[in-house]
């Protein structure tokens, strides 16, 4: 796998997903509730900088 170089990464609620702290991240999970009408990512590097989605829209059966 790819390494994103990135630290954090959270969801549009505003948690930490899935990521402990001191490691790069080479891949992530999001846990929905089944709610949720779009998903937006932000993640952040070892030096802070940040970058985030567009609204990733949820498909309804």
């Amino acid at each position: 796998g790819a390494s994103l170089g990135a630290r954090r990464l959270r969801s549009a609620s505003g948690r930490p997903e899935g990521v402990l702290e001191g490691e790069l991240l080479t891949g992530a999970e999001l846990h929905l509730t089944g709610r949720e009408r779009y998903v937006r990512i932000q993640v952040e590097d070892a030096n802070g900088h940040r970058a985030w989605t567009n609204p990733l829209f949820i498909a309804r059966a």
